[in-house]
């Protein structure tokens, strides 16, 4: 058992609880700005779309938002008590930390930190609907579902109606896992040992790992359905095509088939613009939100064409 002092402030959901703190400031001080506290839009991407989805289930964080947008991202990325718990186990291990003397924590450099953050990325706990054991591959040190501020996982919360009264816009982009795929420098993101092109072998193997049980099945379902779209994709093109779904899509849908059981404003997107380095990949829906797309990483993502300036202006 870990143990911290009662003035060190610590929760199992610091992270959420800052978000919440900032959200009261906004109700608080939006009026300032022209803006209406009882007409509150919250939104992100990737992980800020988790946070979205995580906030909808904390009590603590009602009538703090009255309507949502999730880009990228959903409904399925908490961790159970036990789970945490193994993590933390493992991150203490990770950095030579015994569970006795917690308090050690607070003198790690950053780089240890992000040291152990990676290994604790290897770690597999139970994700998603079949609760089958997976690698956390990306993300770590994720929201606990602790009975108090989160009661309950997110999905779960949705589909008893915790936030029926709350319109919701979501939905990902074509080729969410290119942008993982091909970035340079995204460690973690990637099977470990995972060749820069795949064979049929390779893809089963990385299945395997992400899929258990399942990886020879999932690998064969892709190749065929996506050879069917595109005879000459690449063992590659398809494990993009896996990942874009099991990470991204699927989750999508349910956490949208779930909330429309109880509200019709339930709105799908599907982002399909491709014209960027990566293609329709993840984040490259932002430079069209944020205004930018013939600047910087804004060019990077969308190609920073004419044509991208043109979608943007589109009469809504």
């Amino acid at each position: 058992t870990t143990t911290t002092s009662p003035s060190s402030g610590v929760s199992a959901n610091n992270g959420l609880l800052d978000q919440i703190e900032a959200l009261r400031w906004v109700q608080k001080h939006i009026e300032s700005f022209g803006g209406d506290p009882n007409d509150i839009t919250l939104f992100g991407e990737s992980a800020g779309a988790m946070s979205v989805a995580t906030l909808m289930a904390c009590p603590s964080a009602k009538g703090l938002f009255h309507k949502v947008i999730l880009q990228s991202g959903a409904a399925d990325q908490a961790l159970t008590r036990d789970e945490a718990t193994e993590i933390a186990q493992g991150f203490l291990k990770a950095v030579d930390v015994s569970p006795s003397n917690p308090e050690k924590l607070w003198q790690l450099t950053p780089a240890q930190i992000v040291k152990a953050q990676r290994i604790s990325l290897q770690m597999s706990y139970n994700r998603g609907v079949f609760s089958q054991p997976v690698i956390q591959t990306g993300m770590t040190l994720l929201p606990v579902i602790d009975g108090t501020i989160l009661p309950q996982s997110p999905l779960s919360s949705l589909k008893q109606g915790e936030s029926k009264h709350i319109p919701m816009m979501l939905g990902c982009t074509r080729e969410e896992w290119n942008f993982f795929m091909k970035l340079p420098g995204a460690e973690g993101m990637l099977p470990a040992n995972a060749p820069k092109e795949m064979s049929k072998h390779d893809l089963i193997k990385v299945c395997e790992a992400t899929v258990p049980g399942m990886g020879e099945r999932v690998a064969n379902h892709y190749e065929k359905v996506i050879r069917e779209a595109n005879p000459s994709a690449s063992y590659n093109d398809i494990y993009s095509a896996i990942e874009s779904d099991r990470i991204f899509r699927i989750p999508t849908l349910r956490q949208a088939e779930a909330q429309s059981q109880h509200n019709e404003a339930v709105y799908l997107f599907h982002f399909d613009w491709d014209k960027g380095m990566f293609g329709a990949c993840h984040a490259s829906d932002i430079p069209f939100v944020f205004g930018n797309p013939q600047e910087g990483a804004g060019q990077f993502l969308t190609g920073g064409s004419e044509k991208a300036q043109k979608l943007l202006t589109l009469p809504h």
